[in-house]
């Protein structure tokens, strides 16, 4: 039954009576489990069959009766250094939300989990200081060999929690007592945390289309769509891309069949939930070179002038004199004009091209 408490993310919560308060902002941390030895008796957390070192997990939940924005809020163990996670901006939580960050989740993790990526397991069983931190105060959960006095200054609360076997860390009714398990709380209780966007830009490359996009947090994430328009108001998806990893990754996607032209480009993102999200449009201009043939540039009466999307056709006199116009390629006809040179303005919906003939 413990084992595979955690397979499901629409489990039943468990209630874990809390013997004190200990809140930043309304967030507290609810439950962790560590599992350093990979005792067998442990949680398989990401119920991929092994129970492991990095099945490990901190659950946080907001407690209070108002929204908690904890953009930039980092959460780590006691030991210096570089936070474990830091939360990405326009991370919020609602009243009674709750987030549960994995240390290393076999396989795409579901949408209420964080995937940290992890492999190496980061808390310690004998004892740990685990602290949630706003950037100026935070709070702490310690156990085993470590206690409160091992906190940071700047923690404006300390609890200190039991550790039964196996590692699974909650506020019980008495240190000592066994533990009814650690929470994991079901799907509608947890957020989905924004993916944040490092760089989105688009470039030409010899008429071909460059999108690069770069993100520093894609939790929950599920693909992103390259979408395309001529106009900037009738998009439509060239071209699919995966999400790569939790913590970020750089994007390249190459549009062969861009038009002559501006080109208007936007990345949809979907949510595992099916959530999307748009970014903003970027252009470009490519100038692709007229597919144009002129039957001949020294003609004694007639030539013609083909090619796809010619919309219109202008011959002039070398002094800029407009002497015959059509809509589209033709055979033009100068029997009735003098020997000389001829201008040939030839334009598309998005280009144009000047070519010199000589009537003799």
């Amino acid at each position: 039954m413990r084992n595979t408490l955690l397979f499901i993310c629409l489990f039943i919560i468990f209630s874990i009576p809390m013997t004190a308060q200990c809140d930043l902002g309304g967030v507290e941390i609810t439950s962790i489990y560590t599992n350093r030895s990979a005792d067998p008796a442990g949680i398989d957390t990401d119920g991929d069959g092994v129970i492991e070192t990095t099945d490990e997990f901190v659950e946080i939940c907001n407690t209070g009766s108002t929204t908690a924005d904890i953009s930039g809020w980092t959460l780590g163990d006691h030991s210096s250094g570089p936070a474990e996670y830091t939360f990405p901006g326009g991370t919020t939580m609602a009243p009674g939300k709750c987030i549960v960050l994995v240390t290393d989740w076999t396989g795409t993790a579901p949408p209420c989990v964080v995937d940290l990526n992890d492999p190496t397991p980061w808390i310690s069983e004998p004892g740990e200081v685990i602290n949630l931190s706003d950037g100026t105060d935070a709070i702490s959960a310690t156990w085993g060999s470590l206690d409160c006095a091992d906190a940071p200054a700047n923690a404006v609360c300390c609890e200190e929690w039991c550790a039964p076997e196996p590692e699974c860390v909650n506020l019980s009714g008495a240190c000592g007592e066994a533990n009814p398990g650690c929470d994991y709380l079901p799907e509608a209780l947890l957020i989905a945390l924004p993916v944040e966007m490092k760089s989105f830009d688009v470039v030409e490359e010899r008429g071909d289309v460059l999108i690069e996009w770069s993100t520093a947090t894609e939790i929950n994430n599920d693909y992103f769509s390259i979408d395309w328009s001529t106009d900037a108001k009738n998009f439509e998806s060239v071209g699919t891309e995966e999400s790569r990893s939790a913590r970020g990754y750089d994007y390249t996607f190459t549009h062969t069949d861009a038009s002559a032209g501006i080109n208007y480009y936007r990345l949809t993102q979907y949510d595992l939930n099916g959530t999307e999200t748009r970014s903003e449009v970027k252009s470009v201009m490519i100038e692709k070179e007229m597919d144009v043939r002129i039957s001949s540039t020294v003609v004694e009466d007639q030539f013609s002038v083909r090619g796809d999307d010619i919309e219109r056709v202008m011959i002039f006199t070398r002094g800029g004199q407009l002497i015959l116009e059509s809509d589209g390629g033709s055979t033009f006809n100068l029997s009735n004009f003098s020997e000389g040179m001829y201008i040939v303005r030839i334009e598309s919906s998005s280009n144009s091209m000047t070519k010199r003939i000589m009537k003799i």
